[in-house]
């Protein structure tokens, strides 16, 4: 199997790209393939929210609706005290504020991302949670920041909806941002 990272990217660069595994015809050997190569293809997009003062024990919820074509997808994390994460698919959502998907190829990508994604949606139906973490940050008042990330990439396929929240657990209001990257099949 080659590893196109070895000896080429610090730790970081390497954790922070999307890897994707393929096949090559007649070798048998994987090639892997990071969200840089998708960047250059106009294939990887980014889509975040930053809430100030979200109150103690309120979410903010970042919802995708996939298009027609699978979505590789990593998210981070950043809160100004502690809370909760928790990532669902298939949340039944409706309404929420659009925000904009956005090519990370600036200088030539121009289409919608193939999501569509909102903040703070009204939720019907949570889905199926499949993570659940906890963002240390200090409690109420002496509250030092935290952050997650998710480098281990989900695969998220054509038509379903999947859902961050984030929850204030703080005992105080906190800003809240999440990051979302992602690229598509």
């Amino acid at each position: 199997m080659a590893d196109t990272y070895r000896g080429t990217k610090s730790w970081t660069e390497r954790t922070a790209n999307v890897l994707e595994s393929s096949r090559v015809q007649g070798g048998g050997s994987a090639v892997y393939t990071s969200i840089h190569a998708k960047t250059h293809e106009q294939m990887a997009y980014s889509v975040h929210r930053l809430e100030p003062d979200v109150s103690n024990n309120v979410n903010l919820d970042l919802a995708l609706t996939v298009g027609s074509k699978n979505i590789h997808l990593v998210w981070s994390i950043t809160t100004t005290a502690a809370a909760r994460s928790y990532f669902y698919e298939n949340a039944d959502i409706a309404g929420g504020t659009s925000i904009n998907a956005l090519n990370r190829d600036r200088a030539r990508g121009t289409d919608n991302g193939h999501v569509t994604a909102v903040y703070n949606p009204t939720v019907n139906s949570l889905g199926t949670e499949l993570t659940a973490d906890i963002i240390p940050g200090g409690e109420k008042n002496k509250s030092i920041g935290g952050a997650g990330h998710v480098f281990s990439e989900w695969i998220i396929g054509a038509g379903t909806t999947c859902m961050i929240r984030v929850q204030n657990n703080s005992g105080a209001g906190e800003d809240i941002s999440i990051n979302g990257y992602y690229y598509v099949e």
